[in-house]
């Protein structure tokens, strides 16, 4: 029989385990604990929310994709890859026109796909969404649109902090964001591989 001084001292060591074994949020019925996202105190809270937003982000635009019929298409793919032969031509680089490899169509078509498919899903979010947009040197952001994608996600329980602490960190980042903000009359989500080139070979 364990003393109760002994079973004390027992409990106390695993003390530090069992909270980081813990579920702090769930994310489309995956559970993350503490470890998982790197929360272990208040210190590390502002880390492990921004690990927790990039995981909550990735999995509900997936789901958004899915049900909006993004993914970039063969016609996308043409299409990027014309522009992307007629700005290499343009730029004077020594490749352009050149035959590629098998293994280098198979890599231009996954940069390409996630390229593309990414482009289209922010566009469709800003347009069901609406809300604020960053301006970025990878084109606009719509960060008020991914806010209330999760919000809605979390509506229906699909996002679910169980760690109020964790949950208000989580928030606040949007609060912030974007840093740089597009004027309303300013804003274009149109895919830039399909805007006609200036004369001098930059995009419009």
């Amino acid at each position: 029989m364990i003393r109760p001084a002994r079973l004390l001292g027992i409990l106390l060591a695993l003390a530090p385990c069992l909270a980081a074994a813990q579920e702090v949020a769930r994310v489309f019925e995956v559970p993350l604990s503490a470890k998982d996202i790197g929360l272990t105190d208040a210190a590390s809270r502002p880390a492990a929310a921004a690990i927790l937003r990039q995981r909550a982000m990735k999995a509900a635009r997936e789901r958004f994709v899915v049900e909006h019929k993004l993914q970039a298409t063969d016609a996308d793919l043409g299409a990027y890859g014309k522009w992307h032969e007629e700005f290499q031509r343009r730029q004077g680089r020594a490749d352009a026109g050149r035959p590629v490899t098998e293994a280098q169509a198979a890599s231009r078509k996954r940069v390409w796909t996630l390229w593309i498919t990414g482009f289209k899903a922010n566009k469709a979010l800003y347009e069901k969404y609406g809300g604020r947009v960053g301006l970025t040197k990878f084109g606009p952001e719509p960060i008020g649109a991914i806010e209330a994608l999760l919000r809605e996600r979390e509506k229906k329980g699909d996002l679910v902090i169980a760690d109020a602490a964790l949950a208000k960190e989580f928030w606040s980042w949007y609060a912030s964001q974007p840093r740089r903000v597009a004027r309303r009359g300013k804003i274009d989500f149109t895919h830039y591989w399909l805007r006609p080139h200036d004369p001098d070979g930059a995009r419009r």
